[in-house]
């Protein structure tokens, strides 16, 4: 489905509160060939809300996903360091799971076979799923099998009819790509076997939130994912979180690890504790009253922006400078629930009211 969002992807509950607002945007990673056609260009309203039942933020309008992730040109692989990102999971995940030649390990948007190549030389099945054809067919030449399919529970229970259930089931910054996220999720509970763990990896909103990471919205990010509202999204389909791994991936990103709630060997681990206290000392778990923050104000030049900040509190660092580069929404406004507002004008200058919400730890 495309178009309005009209209420929370995950539980239903009313988008009221807006965290940031980027006006019209066109869909990214198109490429265009020339500046005439960027003239004709779709644009979409790019706004990031919050549920205010559970707290997952997301934004209110959504691209079709065909057109997004139809003919992908991000291949994984061209990245070295994600590369060895993957080698080190791989070899991890091998060990913590005990897998072996009667595994069966399935990535979720595996891609181009960045990282289930790894288990392949390790003799281990695995099955890909991407809906793009440009990388599954990237990963076939190498050995990775991949089915071309958008996942979901449908497909999940096909696979399971077919007699394939999965001992690790891996999904590595999709969470935020998936517009129908309790299909998803659902589909994640009916593939995983009784004992079997899903690893997730994705982009933390709190850390967007204290590095004011605006420029990390955009149209294929559907959802920005605190471990509060991720935990609520699991637990309606029968997993449990059990344990959490910080990252500084992609801006700084969490590693959730889930198995079947029913499952009684598994119990909280202490870091998991820690990161659901951290969460809720920065208010994630809360929509404050309406008011109007104290700021800092930003003057862009030809050498960058710089920020004075007033009303910072001491027990926070001072926040870095930021790059303004949103000239095409013109205004961008991250408000209220974040509390960290970006404002552009035409003179091209930005307030950046700064609180808790925005507060980067020592």
């Amino acid at each position: 489905m495309a178009g309005p969002v009209t209420g929370c992807r995950a539980c239903g509950g009313r988008l009221s509160v807006t965290m940031a607002d980027l006006g019209m945007q066109p869909p990214s990673n198109a490429f265009l060939a020339s500046m005439s056609a960027a003239e004709g260009e779709k644009r979409y309203p790019l706004r990031a809300k919050v549920c205010e039942q559970c707290k997952l933020v997301q934004v209110d309008y959504d691209v079709a996903p065909e057109e997004l992730f139809g003919n992908y040109v991000y291949f994984s692989s061209y990245s070295d360091d994600w590369l060895a990102h993957a080698r080190q999971y791989c070899d991890m995940a091998r060990r913590r799971f005990h897998l072996d030649p009667r595994s069966l390990v399935v990535e979720l948007a595996s891609n181009d076979g960045y990282l289930l190549k790894n288990f392949v030389a390790m003799g281990i099945p695995v099955l890909g799923i991407d809906p793009s054809d440009t990388v599954a067919a990237a990963a076939e030449k190498i050995g990775v099998p991949t089915l071309v399919e958008f996942f979901g529970a449908r497909l999940a229970g096909k696979l399971v009819r077919e007699g394939r259930r999965a001992d690790l089931i891996v999904g590595n910054n999709v969470l935020a790509h998936v517009p129908q996220l309790n299909d998803f999720v659902a589909g994640i509970a009916v593939l995983l076997k009784p004992e079997g763990t899903a690893s997730i990896e994705f982009p933390h909103l709190l850390k967007l939130i204290e590095q004011v990471e605006f420029d990390t919205i955009y149209h294929e990010h559907y959802s920005y994912i605190s471990l509060l509202a991720i935990e609520q999204v699991f637990g309606r389909h029968g997993l449990r979180i059990h344990d959490v791994e910080e990252l500084p991936t992609h801006g700084g990103s969490l590693r959730i690890f889930a198995a079947h709630a029913a499952r009684a060997d598994l119990e909280d681990s202490a870091a998991l504790r820690a990161l659901r206290a951290q969460e809720a000392a920065a208010g994630l778990d809360v929509l404050p009253r309406a008011s109007k923050p104290a700021g800092a104000r930003c003057s862009i030049s030809s050498r960058g922006p710089s920020a004075k900040a007033s009303g910072w509190p001491p027990t926070a660092r001072r926040p870095r400078a930021i790059r303004c580069s949103i000239s095409a929404a013109r205004r961008a406004r991250i408000s209220r629930w974040s509390r960290t507002a970006i404002r552009t004008s035409s003179r091209s200058s930005c307030r950046v009211p700064t609180s808790r919400w925005s507060r980067r730890r020592s």
